[in-house]
């Protein structure tokens, strides 16, 4: 099995190998979203201005209900808390 060099811009003209590795240092999955649920935002100014910023993230998406998300943004207490689902 040989080396092969990898051209900036894309790979090399010679075939690669079957069992090769490489690193793929940028991949979109096309399905990879972070889904949100923003708990009482219509109650929050702070909790609308966080969304309106993360809705320009490509890979966020705000959930409408309180379900099959990723990830709980509410507030307590004058603190913000996070959970997982």
């Amino acid at each position: 099995m040989g080396v092969r060099r990898i051209r900036r811009g894309g790979a090399c003209r010679a075939p690669v190998e079957g069992a090769s590795r490489a690193v793929d240092r940028r991949h979109q999955y096309p399905d990879g979203k972070l889904l949100i649920y923003y708990c009482d935002l219509d109650r929050s100014e702070m909790r609308r201005k966080v969304k309106q910023e993360l809705d320009t993230v490509p890979f966020i998406t705000a959930v409408a209900e309180r379900r099959g998300y990723h990830l709980l943004l509410a507030q307590r207490d004058h603190h913000y808390r996070d959970r997982g689902e």
